[in-house]
């Protein structure tokens, strides 16, 4: 079987956004659609075709570099001579022509060991830790962020663990949400604290969070979400063009849809926190503080369901030692909990979204003692810990509670 190429593997990169999305609608039997993807763009793919045979075959590395590019296939499942393209294209992100400044003087050079991208994206390589110092004044922008949607209207709220980092660095990424907080008050709607005198805010209209290259933040996390808003807004018919739905709909001020992550910070990588110490945490202690009733950001979350509908709380933290992340949390809110089932529709959607044997995982649903407040714990919408069928499964019990 001939090797790829340097050019052949560029071709390849330079249409992975196209692949992603197209793939996205169709995860199961992926060898059937990564074939038919090529055999739709023939003319782009045909010289890459002759030299390795079918379309299957660059199907399938297709897939191979989708998960490299993405940084979640394994160096030591990689072969070396890919080392330098681990990571250059997160999903999310669109192509940018600059992914390729000075990759291959790394490839010819077989420097492949050291993976330092510095001088493609200014990223830090896996060996060394990016720290990104916070004052006590920036830790609390991101403590009361609640980042998109408008929170005070939403019936149906998303709710994760933590953000993640897709941009170049951390400290660029930092700056740029700090500067977001500080220069976007027309965007942004505040939570009122009468009582605590707390306050936070959000941005009520997503599309003001878009970068200035137009890359908007719609990875795998966003297009689930999409998908979800989308079945409810159709009668559970999906259409074809998820992104520009997510553009023109999701998040935005008259969708009665928002989102937020439960712990303020973005998750740690490649970087480290350097916290101030006028905070009332160490790092060590960053998670237990967050769980805790001194958290000013739990209390926050507690105004907000208290004030707000709030109506379904879709929680995809995720599981961790066989339970289900932030249940601890939302019983502190007053949500009482039933036993973890097997992710199935519900009864009154049966008819538009039938059993399907493709699902094998379990979710759980809280009630809020005496409000008419609903909540679903369910795996982590990415990294292929949940699967279409069982998304639109969920999706009809959110469907149900949303009419109670």
């Amino acid at each position: 079987m001939p090797s790829w190429t340097l050019d052949e593997n560029e071709k390849c990169i330079r249409k992975m956004t196209d692949y992603r999305e197209y793939m996205e609608t169709h995860t199961e039997d992926r060898s059937v659609w990564w074939t038919n993807f090529v055999e739709e763009n023939r003319d782009y793919f045909n010289e890459v075709i002759s030299n390795h045979n079918n379309s299957s075959a660059v199907g399938q590395h297709m897939d191979y570099l989708d998960e490299v590019t993405d940084g979640r296939r394994p160096l030591d499942k990689t072969a070396k001579k890919d080392h330098c393209y681990f990571e250059i294209l997160p999903k999310g992100k669109q192509f940018l022509e600059g992914i390729f400044v000075g990759l291959y003087d790394v490839q010819r050079n077989s420097n492949v060991g050291n993976r330092n991208l510095s001088n493609k994206k200014n990223k830090p390589s896996s060996n060394s830790i990016e720290e990104v110092y916070l004052s006590k004044d920036d830790y609390e922008l991101f403590e009361c962020f609640f980042q998109y949607g408008d929170i005070e209207r939403a019936d149906l709220v998303f709710v994760g663990r933590e953000e993640g980092l897709a941009r170049e660095s951390a400290q660029k990424n930092f700056e740029e949400r700090l500067e977001l907080f500080r220069s976007n008050n027309d965007g942004l709607g505040y939570i009122e604290q009468d009582r605590d005198k707390l306050g936070g805010f959000y941005v009520k209209d997503i599309g003001i969070y878009d970068s200035e290259s137009g890359d908007s933040p719609f990875d795998q996390v966003m297009r689930y979400q999409t998908r979800i808003k989308y079945l409810l807004d159709h009668n559970f018919k999906l259409g074809n063009n998820l992104k520009k739905y997510r553009e023109d709909v999701l998040h935005r001020p008259d969708s009665k849809t928002a989102m937020f992550d439960y712990f303020p910070l973005p998750k740690q990588g490649n970087f480290s926190y350097q916290l101030s110490e006028e905070l009332p945490f160490t790092k060590r202690t960053y998670s237990e503080y967050q769980k805790s009733e001194q958290s000013r950001r739990k209390k926050l979350i507690k105004e907000m369901y208290d004030r707000y509908p709030m109506k379904v709380s879709w929680v995809y933290a995720g599981i961790e030692n066989h339970g289900f992340r932030l249940q601890s949390v939302y019983e502190d809110l007053g949500f009482e909990f039933e036993e973890e089932i097997k992710i199935e529709p519900h009864e009154d959607y049966k008819d538009l979204v039938p059993r399907s044997n493709k699902i094998s995982r379990f979710f759980k649903i809280g009630k809020r003692k005496g409000e008419n407040q609903f909540v679903i714990l369910t795996p982590f919408l990415g990294n292929r810990q949940i699967n279409n069928d069982e998304v639109d499964a969920i999706t009809t019990w959110v469907a149900a509670f949303l009419k109670k």
